[in-house]
């Protein structure tokens, strides 16, 4: 695949590669490597499942009191690496991270 290839919404573009992963029967398709630092810029990465996508980004779980929650409490930026070796793809992304609210963070 060719850069031109892809569309010009990359969520939208993620969300097509998720689904060509998953309906290649690879094992836990939504799985990332999210990479974290704390507050001293110590980084720590762990893979997690992503839990949605939208127009807001990528969406995953965390306890709040555990170590991952804790760096984002304190420095609330992240990358995350999805890889599909055997499709030989993987897409990269790094921002800002923001809690979704209580309520929808419980359904």
């Amino acid at each position: 695949m060719d850069l031109v290839d892809l569309g010009p919404d990359p969520l939208a573009e993620l969300e097509a590669w998720i689904a060509v992963a998953e309906s290649r029967g690879i094992e836990l398709a939504t799985a990332f490597a999210l990479a974290t630092a704390d507050s001293d810029g110590a980084p720590s990465v762990r893979m997690v499942l992503a839990r949605g996508l939208d127009e807001r980004g990528l969406a995953f779980y965390t306890n709040r009191l555990s170590r991952k929650g804790r760096d984002l409490a304190a420095n609330p930026r992240a990358a995350a690496t999805f890889h599909w070796a055997p499709l030989g793809r993987q897409v990269r992304l790094a921002g800002q991270v923001r809690e979704i609210d209580e309520d929808e963070s419980t359904a």
